[in-house]
């Protein structure tokens, strides 16, 4: 395995830092060209945070090859995170021009379009890149969620499952068609969405307080307290959890 491929190994295993440098040497060492090193490279700066030193080394890369899509791509990815939209938004149209079967700049330019609050614009680019891939669990959650703010709920939930099929840890996925179904008070569906995070994650008080809500609001008050008591044993000094606790146990005391 060369340096290249080490650090394409590093990065699929989320150690950035350790990439860049297998990056860094593979170009020294003339393993692979220019523009694939610094481009990596530049990826590796944008997962550590340092989103302006990857366009320095983008900027290097596009002297080089100007009109390749990835480039222009991740060079958008960096001015996205770093606030500077229109520059994002540019980037990405340029990378489409390049190659109008770019699935990332598609979804990237929906982002962009959901920043700037045009939700009918970043819907239409989210589909575009789902036209392309219809595996992307994360297209599908975002398409979901703008559907939801332009109150399609049909659409929104479609969406929300479409994300989770195609990815069972995408867990926001669950997460936003539970409170969609909360918010049409389908809180009996709500309930499985919130239980399924709980099973990822037993600590999350946000989640466990949205299925004592639904019990709640479902009047089956043994099963809020239930809940509401798990949260109190992660934070036993939540001041509304304890008084949302006593509130039920007296409502429970009056019924009995």
């Amino acid at each position: 395995m060369n340096l290249f491929e080490q650090g394409d190994e590093l990065y699929a295993n989320g150690l950035y830092q350790e990439a860049y440098e297998k990056f860094e040497l593979a170009y020294v060492n003339d393993e692979e060209n220019e523009s694939d090193c610094r481009n990596y490279m530049a990826c590796c700066q944008i997962q550590l945070g340092n989103s302006q030193q990857a366009i320095e080394l983008l900027d290097k890369a596009l002297n080089i090859s100007p009109t390749w899509e990835r480039l222009l791509f991740n060079k958008g990815r960096a001015y996205l995170i770093l606030g500077n939209i229109m520059d994002a938004s540019t980037c990405f149209n340029r990378a489409i021009m390049a190659n109008p079967n770019n699935e990332d700049a598609h979804f990237y330019l929906g982002v962009y379009y959901e920043k700037i609050k045009d939700y009918e614009q970043a819907i239409n680019f989210y589909q575009k890149s789902l036209e392309i891939n219809d595996e992307q669990a994360e297209a599908h959650l975002n398409l979901g969620r703008m559907y939801w703010k332009l109150e399609d709920i049909g659409k929104a939930l479609r969406e929300f499952d479409l994300a989770y099929q195609n990815d069972n840890e995408c867990f926001d996925a669950l997460w936003n068609k539970g409170l969609v179904l909360c918010s049409l008070k389908q809180f009996d569906k709500a309930i499985p969405c919130f239980q399924k995070l709980y099973e990822y994650n037993p600590n999350n008080t946000e989640n466990l307080n949205e299925i004592a809500y639904a019990y709640f609001m479902l009047k089956d008050y043994q099963k809020a307290l239930k809940w509401l008591n798990k949260i109190l044993e992660i934070d036993p000094n939540n001041q509304r959890v304890s008084e949302g606790v006593k509130a039920i146990g007296k409502r429970l005391n009056e019924s009995s």
